[in-house]
């Protein structure tokens, strides 16, 4: 399974930190550095074989080779990259749910065949 690598931008969105205009300016100002930088690491991971992918607003790279967290830390750091500045993730397992057993069905069909004839 692939690990996945998403740029840690360490802004936050939602609280600005100052309703007043200088406050709006500073955090405008710490979001546009934190974009650019994660622009930069996603031009240098998809230059060296990494895909990029956006599943939502935050882009997540992988690599085919690369198989553990240890191994996407150490190529990271390879292409100078400071791994803190990135999040290092397995993909969820999503399980589908089972499928009852067939006994379970049929009691059930059993069941819903009964309270027709009965309400019907």
């Amino acid at each position: 399974m692939a690990v996945m690598v998403t740029v840690n931008t360490d802004v936050d969105i939602i609280q600005p930190g100052s309703d007043s205009p200088q406050g709006e300016i500073d955090y405008m100002r710490r979001a546009g550095d934190a974009y650019h930088r994660a622009a930069q690491i996603l031009t240098v991971l998809s230059a060296n074989g990494w895909l990029v992918e956006f599943p939502g607003l935050s882009p997540m790279m992988r690599h085919p080779d690369v198989r553990t967290p240890a191994q996407a830390r150490k190529q990271v750091s390879a292409l100078g990259i400071d791994p803190k500045m990135v999040i290092i993730s397995r993909p969820l397992k999503i399980h589908s749910p089972r499928r009852a057993p067939s006994r379970v069905c049929s009691a059930a069909r059993k069941q819903r065949s009964e309270v027709n004839r009965k309400c019907g």
